[in-house]
């Protein structure tokens, strides 16, 4: 542990100084001087992101004055971080940062995957090469709608990674990904940080 805290994380630290330290003069001259501790602070100046402007009931109690605010400033750009304690709520003040974005990155990712199976054709499709490869001429035939509609739904399947196409001649056949599909749920119930399924008790 001492080996990775001198090696990678203390470095790194250092690197960060600077910004640490701007975002820290930036909040006292927004929030004023440090001993006003009861007063109601400032948080428009927060991103957008933030759970104090995200989050209406959290916003209206701040605002109100029904609970305090602990600004903290850590290092990792992680901009949506907040714990709740009573009548008191801890929240990062720090600027988006590449964790951030990356997390971003992968919700895009997902969202594009899961918005590719929200369609009662495409789930279709799916189900049909699950076994054999079809092409949009045998697909069209059997959904009873025109080949170039079949081929914008393969489109959207093959760049949401859960299809792939092969030109065969003059016909395009597609094939389902079983993996890929597999990892659009895991990565949904990961993403999601979803609780255990409770087992059936009765």
């Amino acid at each position: 542990m001492d080996r990775f805290y001198y090696e990678v994380y203390h470095p790194w630290r250092l690197q960060r100084q600077n910004l640490l330290e701007a975002q820290t003069r930036r909040a006292l001259t927004v929030l004023g001087v440090k001993e006003k501790r009861n007063a109601i602070p400032e948080i428009s100046w927060l991103p957008e992101m933030n759970p104090l402007l995200r989050y209406p009931e959290v916003k209206s109690a701040v605002q109100a004055g029904q609970i305090g605010v602990y600004f903290w400033l850590e290092p990792f750009g992680l901009a949506d971080s907040w714990w709740v304690a009573p009548g008191l709520v801890i929240v990062s003040f720090a600027e988006p940062g590449k964790i951030y974005e990356n997390y971003y990155s992968f919700a895009r990712s997902l969202a594009s995957r899961t918005q590719a199976l929200a369609d009662p054709t495409r789930l279709v499709i799916l189900r049909m090469i699950r076994n054999i490869g079809m092409t949009n001429t045998d697909m069209a035939k059997y959904l009873g709608i025109s080949r170039p509609t079949v081929s914008i739904h393969a489109r959207i399947l093959r760049e949401a990674g859960l299809i792939r196409s092969l030109q065969r001649g003059r016909e395009v056949r597609h094939e389902i990904l079983p993996d890929e599909v597999h990892r659009v749920f895991h990565d949904l119930e990961h993403f999601l940080d979803l609780p255990p399924e409770e087992k059936d008790k009765g």
